[in-house]
């Protein structure tokens, strides 16, 4: 087929021969097509191969040229350039075989003894130079976008070495330029050397390893984060010829889910504290859980917790972690700071005080011989702070140098914070207990108060609601009540005979049986009682045994006539002891009965007037002599 490039083309010539007269033939006939041509004429191989090595466009030969040859030109050309047309211009036919038999590429040729038709020899020259041009632009643009490319592409050998790389991968693993690079055993920049190899193993195994993540080092030693694809490229054996790959650095991308992770991480140690906090009123255990927390989060190789005492101004330490002089147990540590000086200083200042390298800070001369005791390189000390008060010092303590970033301090203030609040939570319960301790006795000794006074006030029973409290106290453990039950229970047995208040002390103090009358009347007694306990909110549990101590287990007693487990808990407990300690007791219409005798009649009505279970088991603690 024949070609026309366009008027002006340059077109570059390489002429081996001595008499280039048949070559000056085939350049005025390129000419005429249309093309620029520059010629060269060489009659060594030396200056052919420095000529071929510029890549010329055509190679015109004498096949008999004395000092070269048409054959050695020919074969010097197909090992070094196999792509460039070539014209031998010959003598002979035998020649001519010559030349047909050798020629594989684009390889033509003229007779110098035949018609001088050049044109079918130039049309297909300038086919193959159109090729030949066409595959050098294509492979112009081909390099042109390998190396546009953002990310980094690269060609390796079986074993790894990277005999191809566009500049994006040179400056991701931080070559200057590609030639630096080629040679360079990709298996040697990967971080983990066995992931570089099963790298390598997946690719051989698969063909294609797609979006594989790992950490390469820089040629200056740093670590990034690359995400890799690559193919086995076989060769007509079947074997891998070479791999072609592309590299994306995912750093950025990887420290940002690195830091999305320790922010969950550490919201979910700040929950795990607060549920301390809330669950737990000891500041010891919220504290040694904060704790944990410090060491964990923090990387800190020790921490402690230090309690600010107003009165005499010290810092005591009530929970440690990790750090000891001497290599001892954390409950071996003395009760002072590790760096007393720079504590003092946090606490007094309200501020995290901090000595990133204690052998070349000043600020850590103060405590230094302390801080080298205890094998502390890095420290820091915050000051913990609740409603403006400082309430102690968290140390933080690290054996290397340690310089932290803001986001490791912030998260050093908000474990601060959750230090206090258990702190100043634990002043607080402990101020309340100590509160409602002495509250609780106030209000019980008031209740003594009134069970003397009604006690003073029948000077028969003076001493019984002592005596009675502190039995049935007795007999109510045993029967199994505890807890609040029983102080219920102790209230309940002090106040059993306050209705005694509303009785006139014509009959209280009668000396001598009732009248069926009066009787009447000290039978309201339990009524009074409980209208007089009903409106006070902390007695209202206490008035099972004011109120119903009277009942019997027949349903024969009274206010209510209640039978059986109608009658709270109790008062079918009290019962039992009350009647106990009044017919232990002398009275005006009789004398005080034997103990043997008490305990008969105890059993006798045990199921009519007593619960049966209640009275065995009193029969059981009750003395049997006096």
């Amino acid at each position: 087929m024949e070609m026309h490039p366009p008027n002006g083309v340059r077109l570059r010539v390489l002429v081996v021969d001595d008499e280039p007269t048949y070559a000056e033939l085939v350049v005025a006939e390129l000419r005429h097509v249309g093309f620029a041509v520059e010629w060269e004429i060489v009659e060594s191989e030396e200056a052919y191969l420095d000529a071929l090595a510029r890549s010329p466009d055509l190679v015109l030969s004498d096949y008999a040229l004395p000092r070269l040859g048409g054959e050695r030109a020919l074969e010097l050309l197909r090992q070094h350039g196999p792509e460039i047309p070539f014209i031998a211009v010959t003598g002979t036919i035998g020649e001519d075989a010559t030349v047909t038999l050798m020629s594989g590429g684009a390889v033509d040729y003229l007779t110098k003894d035949g018609p001088a038709d050049l044109g079918p020899s130039v049309a297909r020259c300038l086919t193959v130079w159109q090729l030949r041009r066409e595959q050098r632009e294509s492979k112009k643009e081909y390099r042109d976008l390998f190396e546009q490319v953002p990310i980094g592409l690269y060609r390796a050998t079986p074993d790894g070495r990277i005999v191809d790389a566009n500049a994006a991968l040179c400056e991701m693993l931080g070559y200057p330029d590609r030639e630096s690079i080629l040679g360079v055993n990709a298996g040697d920049r990967y971080a983990d050397s066995a992931d570089g190899a099963r790298w390598l193993a997946q690719i051989e195994l698969a063909g294609v390893v797609l979006g594989h993540e790992t950490r390469m080092t820089r040629r200056d030693g740093a670590v990034i984060w690359t995400r890799d694809t690559a193919r086995a490229v076989r060769g007509d054996d079947g074997a891998t010829a070479y791999y072609d790959g592309a590299m994306e650095d995912i750093t950025p991308r990887k420290e940002a889910e690195a830091a999305l992770q320790r922010q969950l991480s550490r919201l979910a140690s700040l929950r795990t504290v607060d549920l301390a906090i809330t669950g737990s009123l000891d500041a010891r255990v919220t504290l040694s859980v904060l704790l944990d927390q410090v060491t964990m989060q923090l990387g800190a190789d020790g921490a402690d917790i230090l309690l600010f005492e107003p009165e005499s101004a010290t810092l005591t330490r009530t929970a440690a972690r990790g750090l000891v002089a001497g290599g001892h147990s954390a409950n071996g540590w003395t009760a002072g700071p590790v760096a007393p000086g720079l504590a003092a200083r946090a606490a007094a200042g309200s501020r995290l005080v901090t000595i990133g390298d204690v052998a070349t800070d000043p600020d850590a001369r103060i405590d230094q011989a302390a801080l080298q005791a205890y094998g502390v390189a890095a420290y820091f000390a915050m000051p913990l702070l609740a409603k403006g008060q400082v309430k102690g010092v968290l140390e933080v303590l690290h054996r290397r140098p340690f310089l932290p970033d803001e986001e490791w301090r912030e998260f050093l203030e908000a474990l601060a914070a959750q230090a206090a609040i258990a702190i100043d939570n634990a002043v607080l319960f402990g101020d309340l207990q100590r509160s409602n301790a002495e509250l609780v006795r106030a209000y019980d000794t008031t209740l003594e108060g009134w069970a003397r006074a009604l006690d003073l006030r029948d000077k028969e029973t003076e001493g019984h609601t002592q005596r009675v409290t502190e039995l049935a106290v007795r007999l109510a453990r045993a029967v199994g009540l505890a807890g609040a039950e029983l102080v219920h229970f102790r209230r309940g047995a002090l106040l059993h005979d306050v209705g005694k208040i509303g009785i006139p002390d014509a009959i209280l103090s009668k000396q001598g049986r009732l009248s069926e009358e009066e009787r009447a009347v000290m039978r309201l007694h339990p009524k009074y009682a409980d209208d007089l306990l009903a409106p006070i909110e902390y007695l209202r549990p206490a008035r099972a045994i004011p109120y119903c101590h009277h009942e019997k287990w027949d349903g024969t007693g009274y206010p209510r006539g209640l039978r059986g487990e109608e009658i709270p808990l109790a008062a079918r407990i009290f019962a039992i002891v009350d009647v106990w300690d009044a017919l232990l007791s002398d009275r005006p219409y009789r004398r005080r009965w034997p103990i043997e005798r008490v305990r008969r009649y105890i059993a006798a009505r045990a199921g009519s007037h007593f619960d049966p279970a209640i009275a065995d088991v009193a029969l059981r603690l009750l003395p049997h002599d006096a």
